[in-house]
């Protein structure tokens, strides 16, 4: 090798390293700031994302500009929550930088509190007129359309099973005829993503971009592994919260008869008639991993399906 390129090789391998370091840096400080604002130290939390702002600039997400503006609203700082927001409205159509969109921004309790300040009327129909401009409206109503068919026999599964069993000949065609719609929904959803990629929250709402991943979500393991890389390339571009990933990639370890690792995935044993929670790789530290990715808890979760679960330790591990 000359020296001149392997001298140059080397630069680029340093240069490398420095960015996974500073994207590594940023990483933590911006999932410190989401613990912050859970635990509701709002001021301690929008303080750490601008201190992930000034460090990283070259890193900085839109999403990440929006929790900021969230921090700040509930601390009661008007004056911050508005800079971050008109931020992201600055940067509008740079990379990572979407349109807001309006339907979240409107919808979202963290901003009560500036409410009534007398800039957020402007500046929300400044972002509404913006966000209307760049929707597709037909491929949203698509979409939405497509959503309503997803959840409409799955709203009647814990009825039906409480009324009728879950042996019972009403389950059993409910449950042909939601697996019928997935079927169909699958394919409207595949030939869009082939079609247009994986949209953005501003071409189409947050209630389409949920459609799309609920659909894959509920295909078989082969469309699920397909469409991953799309989902994961989503997630990247702030256009999926990195939960649903998680809960899409713990779906296909199991269906591959691997551990799940964020343990998001149960399943219903006939014989005691109770959900069971599916192996968990690493579990001592299943919680740690599921706070990386927004997920409460697994103790809380597990609630829900009223499952009384006791965190492992790291002791315990086999």
């Amino acid at each position: 090798m000359k020296p001149k390129i392997k001298y140059l090789l080397l630069v680029m391998l340093q240069l490398s390293v420095m960015k996974a370091s500073a994207q590594t840096l940023y990483d933590t400080l911006v999932f410190h700031a989401h613990d912050l604002y859970k635990n509701k130290q709002f001021t301690k939390s929008a303080l750490t994302y601008n201190s992930a702002f000034k460090n990283f600039p070259q890193l900085v997400k839109g999403w990440d500009r929006y929790n900021a503006a969230c921090s700040w609203s509930l601390a009661n700082n008007a004056d911050s929550a508005f800079l971050e927001l008109e931020t992201w409205a600055k940067n509008a159509g740079q990379r990572f930088f979407r349109v807001l969109p309006y339907d979240h921004l409107v919808g979202d309790i963290d901003f009560n509190n500036i409410h009534s300040d007398k800039r957020w009327k402007p500046f929300i129909e400044n972002c509404k007129e913006k966000y209307q401009s760049q929707l597709n409206l037909p491929l949203q109503a698509t979409l939405d359309s497509i959503l309503v068919d997803d959840q409409k026999y799955r709203v009647l599964i814990d009825t039906t099973i409480k009324m009728y069993g879950i042996k019972s000949h009403e389950f059993a065609a409910l449950t042909a005829k939601t697996n019928q719609t997935d079927s169909i929904n699958v394919i409207k959803v595949t030939r869009i993503l082939d079609k247009y990629g994986w949209p953005d929250y501003a071409t189409v709402g947050n209630k389409a971009i949920m459609a799309i991943f609920l659909v894959i979500q509920h295909a078989n393991l082969n469309i699920q592994e397909k469409y991953l890389p799309m989902v994961k390339d989503a997630v990247e571009k702030q256009n999926l919260a990195p939960e649903d990933l998680a809960i899409l990639e713990d779906r296909i370890a199991i269906r591959k008869g691997q551990k799940q690792i964020y343990g998001s995935q149960l399943r219903y044993d006939l014989k005691i008639q109770k959900n069971i929670l599916f192996p968990i790789e690493d579990e001592p530290n299943v919680n740690k991993r599921r706070a990386v990715v927004g997920l409460q808890p697994l103790e809380d979760y597990l609630k829900y399906y009223h499952i009384q679960y006791k965190p492992m330790t790291t002791s315990k591990r086999q």
